[in-house]
């Protein structure tokens, strides 16, 4: 007999049992892969280098050059930690695969692998790329804490952008 963690009480399977689970999920997983299973690859068009070569590093740029680079709403959000209402963001029931980037900067912040769905009315990750052992050190995100609204909740911010 095999023990199963995870749960309060100890649930005892037999090996039969077990084994024919692990070949049903291993027969589902091989037929869900991709054929070609290749690794996914973000692409830089020749016309992006060109505009990032002329953009100014952000530690440089004044408000009035943030509010000519981005929209009013990312201004708001952005710049003067604003915060979008709940559930109207595009981006929470965003489902396709890829990196969700810094809208100021263009740091990889974070993995479509890593989202989960919270149900707060905002996207939710449970890791930032580059987080290493739960080490976010080396990751694009800085965390603080965030007392408004009456509630204690945690900000998460682009490093470079702040």
């Amino acid at each position: 007999m095999s023990v199963l963690w995870g749960a309060r009480n100890i649930v005892k399977k037999p090996y039969f049992s077990r084994l024919c689970e692990c070949l049903f999920r291993a027969a589902t997983a091989q037929a869900i892969r991709p054929p070609n299973n290749k690794p996914v690859v973000r692409a830089i068009h020749l016309s992006d280098l060109f505009r990032m070569a002329d953009q100014k590093d952000v530690k440089d740029m004044t408000e009035k050059d943030w509010r000519e680079k981005l929209t009013p709403d990312q201004f708001y959000i952005c710049r003067q930690r604003g915060t979008e209402p709940a559930y109207r963001g595009r981006w929470v029931n965003h489902k396709a695969k890829g990196t969700y980037t810094c809208i100021a900067c263009g740091a990889d912040l974070f993995s479509s692998e890593h989202k989960f769905v919270s149900n707060c009315g905002w996207p939710s990750f449970f890791m930032a790329l580059g987080t290493v052992d739960g080490d976010e050190s080396h990751s694009s995100i800085i965390r603080k804490e965030d007392s408004s609204h009456g509630m204690i909740r945690t900000e998460v911010c682009c490093k470079k952008v702040n």
